[in-house]
């Protein structure tokens, strides 16, 4: 997106400002000077404590508290960052109508901003907690506040001397990880007259590629090289002063502004198109030992009638009867990675191929809220013509029982492992009463032994029974490996050379920090389990923050085994690998 239609989709009200000290710069404090920056007020503080040369603004501040200089340190603040007057385009980008506002400045230009229009907010410090703040418009101001000069906001929200930031203030107060949410869910992310040079906005700002694309910094015309190759990392520059992009954001009632467009966050809208040529070798390993699925390959396969790439399932094919029997209640069941995804995205292509809105739930339960207000906004024609899909649907029953209830004209296709199906399936019955249809996936049939036979000889995954005849073949899936395709991959693999691949590659760990392995480590034995955790429950179950940086989660390694999307983890490899790594590999333990 460019930045100039993300900034007129402000309007819609899902994307977020972070307002830095460029910001802020040519607003008028109360003294009636301009309102200063950090090296104003770094060589205010240096000179008041008989420095010749300015010190870093931490350490001067700190000097300054020690010498017990007046006036006091809070004071001098309210003197330097409280605003008289503001300039139209402050007065204008804090009036829009952001999801919410985050500033590392003290003062209260948004707020001085704000009150000349009538608007709303509320203005929490880390003192407070987000839920305290819920349903509120804030704006956030993470290194403390003027407009709270109180001895318990001094000393407990304030990020200014070096002790203060020592004191690590933010750590516990969880506005880092409401940042991240908010930086998920939305449109995009401006950055006004800031470098991301602080320590705290780095860890905000990890490295995450789900939001390089969507998020914009403005730093200014005149903005040095190093801070263009600091904030490159993190999303497009934007080489302009604030008081020129400003008018790139319509004024609230504009004919430029963008008319609300459906938004799903926990709701991914699938969209499957056939590929045009066959696929690689290479593909074909990564779909069967990664679990990584490329639907456009599977489409090709479906579309042509071959199978290069996937076989279709009987079990899939026949439960596409019930697309004219909307609406539909299927469930798919099999063992440990026997293809439940791969089933279900088989199916989403028949039900595209129908014309109906295909919607995939991502396991992200907090982001629900923003897609039921979508769904009820449909008519009830456009509810039979869409299907959700849900996988390991156990671990979302009541999830799923409020949407079917609050939406029974809308479809759902579910698949959980047999095991679960066993000793849970009254939950299922409970919300859909007799009205669903089960279908196990858990055996090939004849058929399919003989094309995933045709499969693995076409791309030399046979190992070495590479050279045997076909009929040894099919007796050995059928005979020696019960016909379940799980324990045909297990040992496809290890006859290969891919887990050899694996072994290398988890071998190259060694390198790593303990805190990098046993992050992972963690990671695949919950994605063995069949667990979706993000990337904060991640670290707070092994008490290690590697996985929230940008170093590690962009490393070529990390990401051999594991994917990250929206702060949350995906597995990079499938199940059967995860099981194999865990017994294997001897540096696992």
């Amino acid at each position: 997106m460019k930045f100039e239609e993300a900034a007129r989709r402000v309007h819609l009200g899902r994307s977020m400002a972070f307002f830095g000290a460029g910001f802020s710069r040519d607003a008028t404090n109360i003294n009636g000077d301009p309102v200063a920056d950090t090296a104003k007020l770094a060589a205010l503080l240096s000179e008041a404590v008989g420095e010749t040369e300015p010190l870093p603004l931490d350490i001067a501040a700190q000097e300054y508290e020690n010498k017990q200089l007046k006036p006091e340190l809070p004071k001098l603040l309210q003197n330097e960052f409280r605003v008289s007057q503001v300039k139209d385009y402050q007065e204008h980008l804090s009036s829009l109508p952001w999801q919410r506002i985050y500033t590392t400045n003290y003062d209260n230009v948004v707020e001085f901003s704000r009150d000349k229009r009538g608007l709303p907010h509320t203005s929490p410090t880390a003192r407070e907690k987000p839920r305290d703040f819920s349903g509120f418009f804030s704006v956030v101001h993470l290194h403390g506040f003027v407009g709270r000069p109180s001895k318990e906001d001094w000393d407990e929200a304030y990020v200014l001397t070096d002790q203060q930031y020592s004191a690590d203030i933010l750590r516990d107060s969880g506005w880092l990880e409401t940042f991240r949410a908010d930086a998920a869910y939305a449109d995009a992310i401006f950055f006004f007259g800031y470098s991301v040079a602080d320590l705290d906005i780095a860890r905000l700002l990890y490295q995450n590629p789900s939001l390089f694309d969507k998020t914009f910094l403005v730093v200014g015309e005149t903005a040095k090289r190093p801070t263009e190759i600091r904030v490159a990392s993190y999303g497009e520059v934007i080489k302009q002063d604030v008081t020129s992009v400003a008018s790139y954001f319509p004024e609230v009632g504009s004919l430029d502004n963008v008319k609300p467009a459906p938004y799903l966050a926990s709701l991914e809208r699938s969209k499957i198109i056939p590929a045009i040529s066959k696929p690689s070798r290479d593909d074909v390993v990564r779909f069967l030992v990664k679990g990584d699925i490329d639907a456009s390959f599977l489409a090709r396969d479906i579309v042509n009638g071959t199978h290069d790439y996937y076989i279709t399932r009987d079990s899939v094919s026949g439960a596409a009867i019930e697309l004219d029997r909307a609406p539909m209640r299927l469930l798919f069941h099999s063992g440990l990675g026997n293809g439940k995804s791969c089933g279900l995205t088989e199916y989403a292509h028949y039900c595209l191929s129908e014309g109906w809105e295909v919607l995939w739930f991502n396991g992200d339960r907090d982001g629900l809220i923003h897609d039921v207000d979508y769904l009820a906004s449909l008519s009830t024609d456009n509810q039979r013509k869409i299907a959700i899909i849900c996988e390991n649907c156990f671990a979302y029953s009541h999830e799923i029982r409020d949407l079917v209830q609050r939406f029974p004209l809308i479809s759902f296709l579910l698949s959980t492992r047999s095991a679960a199906l066993q000793t849970r399936i009254g939950g299922i019955e409970d919300t859909f009463g007799d009205e669903f249809l089960v279908y196990e996936m858990g055996y090939l049939t004849e058929p399919e032994i003989s094309e995933f036979d045709d499969l693995l000889f076409a791309n030399g995954l046979w190992g070495d029974r590479q050279g045997e005849e076909k009929d040894v073949r099919l007796s050995y899936i059928e005979k020696e490996c019960r016909s379940d395709l799980a324990t045909v991959l297990v040992d496809i693999c290890r006859s290969s050379d891919i887990f050899s691949r694996v072994r290398v590659e988890f071998g190259q760990l060694d390198k790593y920090p303990p805190d990098a392995k046993k992050s992972l480590i963690t990671a695949l034995c919950m994605a063995y389990a069949g667990a979706r955790l993000n990337v904060a429950q991640i670290c707070e179950i092994v008490q290690a923050d590697l996985f929230k940086y940008g170093k590690y989660q962009n490393d070529p390694i990390i990401r051999e085994f594991l994917d990250f999307d929206r702060n949350r983890l995906f597995g990079a490899i499938s199940h059967i690998c995860s099981g194999y790594i865990e017994r294997h590999c001897p540096r696992f333990h």
